[in-house]
């Protein structure tokens, strides 16, 4: 009896224990390391493949999607709308597609077509200047295809470090006005994606000076 009481009392006083012990928090991660962390591989391979700066793509991805892995697409009506009336042949033309390209296609497809994808939010529509499918932009490579319309859209303005004309084209499809508000949907749009870029700017200073730093002091080690 004396036995069983004793049991009852440990087992009591390890389970009053167990209950003061709260599992660690999971330390939220910001923008920055989100993007990091869920692209950083794919970002280091498509900024040289297509010779893209990759800061400039990090801070897009902040910008579009804040660095969330498979973020949700966004539809856009007024896309819509257009679609609709090319497909139904009520305007010549809508950027580089032809009522032709559009006329046997669903509603579901259009609507896909009028929604953005991915980590830089790749309007679907853009897979007819992209010469692939739909189904490709929705896919596991809307990357390689929203870097590839990067650089064959504007590329060169982001070669030539014309950064604030590069986040407009992206976001509102011009350059940068000469006069004016910007015409991108946020008015900090591209003044928060050239912030970005010197976040990364600086830290990657950092890391090359630490680097130079560390090599200095073994060499001076090996000397003695």
């Amino acid at each position: 009896m004396k036995f069983r009481l004793q049991a009852i009392l440990i087992i009591s006083i390890i389970l009053v224990n167990l209950q003061c012990i709260k599992p660690k928090k999971e330390k939220k991660l910001n923008s920055f390391q989100l993007t990091e962390k869920n692209y950083g591989k794919q970002i280091d391979k498509y900024s040289k493949k297509f010779l893209i700066n990759k800061n400039y793509l990090k801070a897009l991805i902040i910008l579009e999607s804040s660095g969330n892995l498979n973020p949700p697409h966004r539809f856009e009506k007024n896309i819509y709308d257009s679609l609709k009336k090319l497909q139904a042949g009520k305007i010549e033309k809508f950027e580089n597609i032809t009522p032709e390209l559009v006329k046997n296609l669903s509603d579901t497809t259009l609507k896909e077509m009028a929604s953005s994808w991915g980590p830089f939010q790749l309007m679907g529509y853009k897979c007819v200047i992209l010469n692939t499918s739909i189904e490709s932009i929705k896919g596991d490579d809307i990357f390689f295809y929203s870097v590839k319309w990067i650089d064959e859209t504007y590329g060169h303005q982001v070669r030539i470090k014309s950064y604030k004309d590069a986040f407009h084209l992206h976001n509102a499809g011009k350059m940068y006005p000469d006069s004016g508000p910007p015409r991108t949907y946020h008015p900090d749009y591209v003044s928060n994606g050239i912030k970005y870029m010197k976040y990364y700017e600086r830290r990657d200073s950092l890391k090359i000076n630490q680097k130079t730093e560390i090599k200095i002091t073994v060499n001076k080690s090996k000397k003695k």
